[in-house]
């Protein structure tokens, strides 16, 4: 119990820390799993490796 104690701020910061990542990670999962979406998000006609995704365009 002393040791939770006197560690109690570093496991807050974690706890948040580890909060946040898996926001980031549920979000970026939930962003992929629609069709038709690559990685960037910015539009595969200016992406130099939209042939890989999509094949000859």
């Amino acid at each position: 119990m002393n040791w939770i104690i006197n560690n109690l701020g570093t496991i807050i910061v974690g706890a948040i820390l580890l909060a946040i990542l898996a926001g980031i990670l549920y979000s970026t999962i939930k962003k992929s799993g629609k069709k038709g979406t690559g990685g960037c998000g910015c539009g595969c006609s200016s992406c130099p490796g939209s042939s890989m995704c999509h094949g000859k365009m």
